[in-house]
């Protein structure tokens, strides 16, 4: 925003990728201390962009400290292998669940049963997932990109750590498990998400490829499509209307946005007929 402005003159307003609040469940427990401590990681499993070696060293440091906590990944992808290696190698098997890809409608209903959310991106454009988590009550940790921070306002709304820095997110998550949430910055941050993402339709700007855009892609088709199987009418432009609505509720990622965009075209254009 600030570059576009030195560049042109032209004052802009960022909008975010939208995210379904309704359909996600809050979290309505605190963390008990006498609990193996729940962390969550959402994203293609694709470690040179996504990050998960380090969030998996990381656990191995506060293992190594005497920390008793469980991380489970959510998704796939090219790294599978690697990472069940790198996880058995630093014997993490009995700490570390890799639990597959999962549909949206899972991660909207599981969210809420841990106590932290992870985000330990190399490179992230915006960072949906961040959003999602904070929607349904879960503090966040995220690594220091530009999109995630300014989801979580520069430490408002979350915590951070250093980018790429294993250590750095083990301390991070050893002080969060001792000294507790702030459970009106957790609230406040899901207030915010209330606040902004209720009735967006339209992109945020400067993607970054990070190789998850199959993955998304596919998600977000799927939800359009659900959005349309029990329609019984034929009107073409309000099953166009009505499918390309599923595509922005589900979308994923930027592409998944731009999809829904493109297809609000297509469906304008049937308007009539």
């Amino acid at each position: 925003k600030d570059y576009l402005l030195s560049a042109t003159g032209v004052k802009s307003k960022v909008i975010y990728n939208g995210i379904d609040i309704d359909g996600i469940l809050s979290k309505n427990r605190p963390y008990s201390p006498d609990k193996v401590f729940k962390l969550v990681q959402v994203g293609r499993l694709y470690h040179p962009v996504k990050g998960q070696d380090v969030l998996i060293e990381a656990v191995k440091i506060i293992k190594l400290k005497g920390g008793d906590v469980h991380l489970y990944l959510i998704g796939d992808g090219p790294s599978r292998e690697y990472l069940e290696n790198l996880i058995s190698k630093n014997d993490l098997n009995k700490n570390i669940t890799l639990l597959g890809a999962k549909s949206q409608q899972y991660i909207f209903e599981h969210l809420c049963e841990y106590d932290l959310f992870v985000q330990p991106s190399i490179n992230e454009g915006f960072g949906l997932t961040v959003a999602e988590a904070m929607a349904a009550k879960v503090p966040v940790l995220v690594s220091e990109n530009q999109g995630p921070l300014e989801i979580i306002d520069n430490g408002k709304y979350g915590f951070s750590f250093k980018n790429g820095d294993s250590n750095d997110c083990a301390n991070k998550i050893m002080e969060i498990i001792e000294r507790g949430f702030d459970e009106k910055m957790i609230e406040n941050g899901s207030i915010h998400l209330a606040n902004h993402y209720t009735d967006i339709d339209a992109l945020n700007v400067f993607p970054v490829p990070d190789g998850d855009t199959g993955m998304n892609m596919n998600l977000t088709i799927t939800s359009g499509a659900k959005e349309i199987q029990n329609r019984s009418d034929n009107n073409i432009f309000e099953i166009s209307k009505a499918f390309a609505r599923g595509l922005l509720m589900g979308a994923r990622g930027n592409s998944g946005v731009i999809t829904s965009q493109i297809f609000k075209g297509f469906s304008l254009g049937f308007e009539g007929e």
